[in-house]
């Protein structure tokens, strides 16, 4: 292996060839790396081993103690049939949180923002009432359908 490909991770398109015995070369190109994470933290990474296509899931050494630690702390999906229960609509960090406990909203009004991929989705109020419990803080890592925030009526 190139002593630059051990030492620094590969960028997207890159492409390396390197013998592993006389007669045999891997040519090895990467792909994609997916920026969803499972719940314990690893990526699918897309590459092509000597033409084919291969994935394989890599844990993500880059996470935060707070956010490695929160990928095993959520335990509450969000149930449909509950009108104000509001979930993750996407996988991503919550950026910003605009509602408390205790806070009276409106139906459609912001309660928090998340992001991923450097865009940034707005989690609205599907009820009006109060914010019975807020689940997540700035900074946490949520996968789609994650419990967020709970309005009674």
């Amino acid at each position: 292996l190139p002593t630059e490909a051990f030492l620094s991770p590969m960028r997207v398109g890159e492409e390396y060839h390197f013998s592993i015995e006389e007669g045999k070369v891997l040519m090895v190109k990467l792909l994609s790396v997916s920026n969803d994470l499972d719940s314990a933290g690893y990526r699918e990474v897309f590459f092509e081993l000597n033409g084919v296509s291969r994935k394989v899931k890599v844990k993500d050494n880059t996470l935060t103690k707070a956010q490695s630690v929160h990928l095993d702390a959520v335990s509450e999906r969000v149930d449909p049939s509950i009108p104000g229960q509001v979930g993750a609509s996407m996988p991503g960090t919550v950026v910003d949180i605009k509602a408390k406990v205790g806070q009276s909203v409106n139906k459609g009004q912001q309660l928090l923002i998340l992001s991923a991929m450097k865009m940034e989705t707005v989690i609205s109020a599907p009820i009006s009432g109060k914010v019975a419990r807020v689940l997540v803080e700035i900074g946490d890592l949520v996968q789609n359908d994650d419990l967020l925030i709970e309005i009674e009526k």
